[in-house]
């Protein structure tokens, strides 16, 4: 899975952390979710940290179908 489809899913993550109707449950998947792309995309040599901060920077967090 290329790392823009990762980078995807973490954005993805980061809009449901967002939210503030999910509940318990939604907010645990959410880190669950945020926490499996972090350790894919460490793996795979990239800035985990940078590119949050880089996404937080981004006027609108833009979710891609991926």
């Amino acid at each position: 899975m290329p790392i823009n489809n990762w980078e995807g899913m973490l954005v993805q993550q980061m809009k449901l952390m967002q939210l503030d109707d999910i509940g318990g449950a939604g907010r645990a998947a959410a880190e669950k979710g945020m926490e499996r792309c972090e350790k894919v995309l460490a793996s795979l040599g990239i800035d985990v940290e940078a590119m949050k901060q880089e996404i937080n920077q981004r006027a609108d967090i833009e979710v891609i179908n991926v």
